[in-house]
C-alpha cells in the first residue's frame, strides 16, 4: 500500500514539474450538443489581446461591455498603465514596469470587421469555448476593471485608433505578473488547458493556444 501511494505521489510531482495541464472537463472543450462561442487571441508582438463577439456577451457577466454594444467585436488586453498609453514608451518605462509594482490598465476597442480583416499581418488563433466557459472569461475581464465608490469605471485615456479606451484596472503590474499572463489567465478561467506557471512572452501564450485552438492567420 505504501509503495502504491509513493508511486501516485511521484506521478503527481512529475506532472506538476512538467507543467502538464489538463482542461476543466465541465468547461472545455465544448460538448457536441452544447452552444459554443468562438473567441480569438491575437499576437501584437510584445503583448496579446483577446477578441470577443459582442452579441454573445451577457451584461450579467461583463456589464462594462455595454460601452461597445454598437460594434460586432471587442478586443481587450491588460498591461502597465504608463507603458500601454504612451505611443513611444521609454526605456525607463519598460524597466519600471518589470521591476516595480505599477498601476495597470485595460485597453478595450470595438470594431466591426472580422478578426483577420481588422488585424492584418498578425498571428491569430481561434478558440471555441463552451457557453459556460465563455461567461467565466467575461467575468474574469469584468473583474479586471477598477470601479469607484459609485461602481463606475474610470477612463484614463483614449486609444490610438477608433473607439479604443484605456480603463483604470485592478491589480498591480510587475514581473512575472504581466500582460501575456493576464491573457493566459483569461483563457484559463474559460477552462482552457493553459499552463500559467510561467507565461512571459506573447510567443509562449500563442504556442499554448495553438495546441487547443485553430490558427486562422499566421504572420510569416
Amino acid at each position: 500500500m505504501y509503495k502504491k501511494i509513493t508511486i501516485v505521489i511521484s506521478i503527481l510531482i512529475m506532472l506538476i514539474l512538467s507543467g502538464c495541464i489538463t482542461p476543466k472537463s465541465n468547461l472545455f472543450p465544448p460538448r457536441d450538443n452544447d452552444r459554443s462561442v468562438s473567441v480569438y487571441i491575437v499576437n501584437h508582438g510584445r503583448h496579446t489581446g483577446i477578441i470577443i463577439p459582442i452579441k454573445s456577451i451577457s451584461t450579467n457577466f461583463w456589464p462594462e461591455a455595454e460601452d461597445y454594444k454598437s460594434n460586432q467585436f471587442i478586443e481587450v488586453g491588460w498591461g502597465d498603465e504608463d507603458f500601454f498609453i504612451t505611443p513611444e514608451p521609454t526605456s525607463w518605462m519598460t524597466v519600471k514596469a518589470i521591476l516595480l509594482p505599477t498601476c495597470s490598465t485595460l485597453h478595450v476597442v470595438g470594431f466591426n470587421k472580422s478578426a483577420k480583416q481588422h488585424f492584418t499581418g498578425t498571428d491569430i488563433t481561434k478558440i471555441d469555448l463552451s457557453e459556460k466557459g465563455f461567461n467565466y472569461l467575461c467575468q474574469f475581464v469584468s473583474n479586471s476593471y477598477f470601479h469607484d465608490d459609485d461602481n463606475k469605471t474610470q477612463i484614463i485615456a483614449h486609444g490610438p485608433s477608433g473607439n479604443g479606451r484605456f480603463y483604470k484596472a485592478t491589480d498591480k503590474y510587475y514581473f512575472p505578473k504581466m500582460c501575456n499572463l493576464w491573457s493566459a489567465k483569461a483563457l484559463e478561467a474559460a477552462g482552457c488547458p493553459v499552463d500559467t506557471t510561467c507565461i512571459i512572452t506573447s510567443e509562449e501564450i500563442m504556442s499554448q493556444a495553438n495546441e487547443f485552438g485553430t490558427i486562422i492567420q499566421k504572420n510569416d
